[in-house]
């Protein structure tokens, strides 16, 4: 089933997913309220969605032409359907408690990306910003009437489905855990029925649509795994309703936001506006495009970033990218690595049609699959087709530095015309002894359990790294384990909207 699910949401980029997302959890909504198992009115659910819609949508046009940075519609359309699962809609025609909440919220959601950013990134979740806000100068509070047993259905259906896409449960698991236990305990402990504790913790409350849509959110989340466990494990205790600092006790926005705070100062900084230096062909469907940077930025070999290349009519897979960085923290240009094909996506061939001195925008670096700091720590890179990228960056990084590290590469295409960065490879093996192996599935030579034991046969010694489409990164890990590697030997190559 997941194959399928797979297949259907391959081409679809983490802010589409997203949106999906919330459409399929508020139409469920709309289905449920039909038949009157949910307790809204169907046709003031759809009318309020339109209403967040249109003030985010016009709200947003009106920064962006102010200060002069490029709209991003689906991030809109996002922050208004979560908005939408927040705010009760209105009672009646009249229900001005619901015009003035709803009004002020999305003009301080979109507010929050423009006029609390630095260096024109966004440091809070735009929705819990608004509410927060609203709820602090205006006394209205949003509901989040989402948090109901009859919706719990959808948003885990949903929410599950969206983290798989991003990779996130480390996120969203050290979170559950935390809040849950938090939660859970302590009532029991009180003289609470067990049961009825666990029913109220997991239906009668926003945990998991928090937990799923609003607190993965990458722009506003840290970028390594080990802080990632860290932040949801703060969020999740903040989450806690009895946590309170003076009068002032903890709401989902509250937990969020301070949260957010607490990310930033632990996230890189850098958003930069890179001016296009040159592309060069590097194999029969691939393009590499170098670009000058006005400053210098810090990254490790193998991590990768946010890319948004504004264009019009963009096509479902939107105008952003996360992208490996292909070039060594050793180099001047960022380079970056694409593959393109016939049907391929608005974004790719806006990128094709670039001419020199043309801008894109690169923000949100990112990344765990990085070298480690032992150098005489034994490795083996496995890369399909374009993931080649960031075994690209390290295996450049360890030739400059002059580091001796022993490295084996099996790097599979589909014929050998398709093969990247050949002569970034023999460098490296003329350097430090790098032991490359092309495979070619038109010869009928793949990456699987021979192949890896025939010119692998020290692998259970080394720490593997594999990076490819995501179908073949799921099977390699499976075909590793099964050959007797431990979790702690395997690094994937993933990220959102891979």
């Amino acid at each position: 089933m997941f194959t399928f699910i797979d297949k259907i949401l391959d081409k679809a980029t983490m802010y589409r997913v997203t949106l999906y997302t919330l459409v399929f959890i508020l139409s469920g909504a709309v289905f449920l309220a039909s038949f009157g198992v949910l307790h809204l009115n169907p046709f003031s659910l759809i009318f309020s969605a339109a209403f967040l819609l249109f003030f985010c949508s016009l709200t947003n046009d009106i920064f962006a032409k102010v200060f002069e940075v490029p709209a991003n519609d689906e991030s809109v359309y996002i922050t208004a359907l979560i908005l939408t699962a927040l705010i009760t809609p209105p009672s009646s025609a009249t229900d001005w408690r619901y015009y003035v909440l709803s009004f002020w919220a999305a003009v301080w959601a979109m507010a929050s990306k423009f006029m609390f950013a630095i260096k024109k990134r966004h440091i809070f979740n735009p929705a819990a910003f608004a509410v927060a806000l609203v709820s602090l100068t205006l006394g209205l509070s949003a509901t989040w009437w989402i948090g109901t047993p009859t919706m719990l259905p959808f948003v885990m259906i949903g929410g599950f489905l969206l983290v798989r896409k991003i990779g996130r449960f480390d996120l969203a698991g050290s979170f559950l855990i935390t809040a849950l236990v938090f939660i859970i305990v302590p009532a029991i402990v009180s003289g609470g029925n067990p049961l009825s504790v666990i029913s109220r913790a997991l239906g009668n409350s926003p945990l998991f649509f928090f937990a799923f849509i609003m607190l993965t959110e990458p722009l506003t989340t840290p970028p390594t795994k080990k802080l990632r466990v860290a932040y949801g494990t703060a969020v999740g205790f903040l989450f806690v309703p009895w946590v309170h600092i003076g009068q002032i006790y903890s709401t989902p926005e509250l937990a969020l936001l301070l949260g957010n705070l607490g990310s930033y100062f632990v996230s890189t900084k850098d958003n930069l506006l890179l001016k296009l230096k040159k592309i060069e062909v590097i194999a029969a469907d691939t393009a590499e495009f170098v670009f000058d940077s006005p400053q210098k930025l810090r990254y490790k070999a193998g991590q990768y970033m946010e890319w948004m290349l504004p264009h019009e009519n963009p096509d479902n897979r939107g105008i952003r990218r996360y992208l490996t960085i292909s070039s060594s923290p050793t180099e001047d240009e960022i380079r970056i690595g694409i593959k393109f094909c016939d049907n391929g996506s608005t974004f790719k061939k806006k990128m094709l049609s670039m001419e020199p001195g043309d801008a894109i925008i690169a923000s949100h670096l990112v990344g765990d699959f990085v070298l480690p700091l032992d150098t005489k720590q034994k490795l083996a890179f496995i890369a399909g087709g374009i993931g080649i990228t960031p075994f690209r960056s390290m295996i450049k990084y360890a030739t400059d530095a002059g580091e001796k590290r022993d490295i084996v590469l099996l790097y599979a295409n589909k014929k050998e015309e398709n093969v990247s960065y050949r002569n970034i490879f023999n460098e490296a093996a003329a350097k430090f002894g790098l032991r490359t192996t092309y495979l070619f599935s038109d010869k009928g030579e793949n990456i699987d359990k021979n192949s890896i034991e025939k010119n692998i046969p020290d692998y259970r010694e080394r720490t593997f790294y594999v990076a490819g489409p995501m179908a073949m990164v799921i099977t390699l890990e499976k075909t590793l384990k099964e050959m007797g590697l431990k979790d702690s030997q395997i690094k994937k190559d993933f990220f959102p909207g891979f």
